[in-house]
């Protein structure tokens, strides 16, 4: 163990498997270990349908791994047949499960729905930002009736509004009831199912509701008890993410975190990418950094939406003075982009409906003002490629108030 172990991975979340693949590719000696099981590790996640709860489980293959925690000053303890050893990667990679968050008011009954079992009749899904439209569009799927309770004024209050109202009329269309403006403030299961108490500003009496199944759709939480890290220098933000720089290394050296470890939007590709970055790295290249401001984020349903960088608004609020361009699809696919008028750079990007996805590929020549947006630097598949003049079209126009002006 301590002669081969040129990477160790602990975890089996997001991106540990495409992290063992892309650095056995280049060579790299690989050791993959679970975390020490800590109380609640095997909780299961209360109320999430099948299609998420599989997500937080760890893999099959992750019992057959050596269990390992950080233990300081570069060594790892590994516990496997041969008992517990000490060993000292050149590198750790941490990369743990997930599980949603939870408040310390829920009381709601841990149940998860999977495939062949009675889909309840009515479930409510507290928390209308990213994963709550998700998980929401799931639950349509699988029972009669299904609540989206936000408190902002509307769902996904931290995403353009124009994309908001796409995804609203497409939970609608499933038959989804939104109820924006008001707050969870308590959950208890009981005989005739799980009560919600929902609470309006302004002195509005307390609005309680009654389902099968309460999904809370908080965000998602990762994993990280029983690594060790409180024998290391890492650092954890408030919501407990890893903070990491651009690298995806901690304030430990030769420390590295990746996917639901991160406080970045949690996709599958930019958990392959991470991944892939740690591998060069351990392989002695040197990739290109992780832009952390520029990390996609991407939602599969009820519509597809993407949002890369700063909405109009976003920008505002930081006093930049910003232009948009939009354009659109035969299919009502569309993309908007956002430049700072004064250097005319591209600061965000946004697009939604059918195709939304496919303007990802592009987006790296979009955030470099020095390069033109091309179908063959968009990407080779010719559905990507088709949607680069759109981008074309989108940043041009965001630009022609500082080419009026200038």
């Amino acid at each position: 163990m301590e002669s081969v172990a040129e990477l160790l991975i602990i975890g089996d979340g997001p991106g540990a498997a495409d992290a063992d693949l892309a650095a056995k590719a280049r060579g790299v000696p690989v050791v993959r270990a679970a975390p020490r099981e800590s109380p609640g590790d095997r909780e299961e996640a209360p109320g999430w349908p099948w299609p998420f709860a599989d997500d937080t489980a760890p893999s099959d293959g992750a019992s057959t791994f050596p269990r390992a925690f950080l233990g300081g000053a570069g060594s790892v303890f590994v516990d496997g047949p041969a008992g517990l050893r000490q060993a000292r990667p050149r590198r750790v990679l941490i990369a743990p499960r997930l599980r949603p968050a939870r408040p310390s008011w829920w009381e709601g009954p841990a149940r998860i729905t999977r495939p062949g079992d009675q889909a309840p009749a009515r479930v409510i899904v507290v928390g209308g930002g990213q994963t709550g439209v998700e998980v929401a569009a799931a639950w349509a799927a699988l029972c009669h009736e299904v609540l989206l309770v936000e408190s902002a004024d509307r769902i996904l209050p931290g995403w353009d509004a124009d994309q908001a109202a796409t995804a609203r009329e497409a939970l609608e269309a499933r038959g989804v009831v939104v109820l924006a403006g008001r707050r969870a403030v308590a959950c208890a299961g009981g005989t005739a199912g799980t009560r919600v108490v929902l609470r309006a500003g302004g002195g509005a009496p307390d609005r309680t509701e009654t389902a099968a199944v309460a999904v809370p759709a908080l965000g998602w939480r990762p994993v990280l008890g029983g690594c060790g890290l409180e024998r290391t220098r890492a650092l954890l933000d408030r919501h407990g993410h890893l903070e990491v720089d651009s690298r995806c290394e901690t304030a430990e050296r030769g420390l590295y975190a990746i996917g639901a470890a991160l406080s970045l939007p949690l996709t599958p590709a930019g958990a392959r990418g991470q991944a892939a970055l740690v591998a060069a790295i351990a392989a002695g290249d040197s990739p290109a950094p992780l832009r952390q401001a520029l990390v996609p984020r991407v939602i599969s349903q009820p519509v597809p939406l993407l949002a890369i960088g700063l909405s109009a608004a976003g920008a505002a609020a930081r006093g930049i003075r910003a232009g948009t361009g939009r354009a659109q699809a035969p299919d009502g696919t569309w993309v908007r982009c956002v430049s700072d008028l004064e250097t005319g750079a591209v600061i965000g990007l946004q697009a939604a409906g059918p195709l939304a996805g496919g303007f990802q590929p592009g987006a790296e020549a979009v955030f470099d003002d020095r390069r033109k947006v091309e179908p063959a630097s968009a990407a080779s598949e010719p559905r990507v490629a088709a949607l680069a003049p759109l981008l074309a079209t989108a940043r041009a126009l965001s630009t022609n108030e500082r080419t009026a002006h200038g």
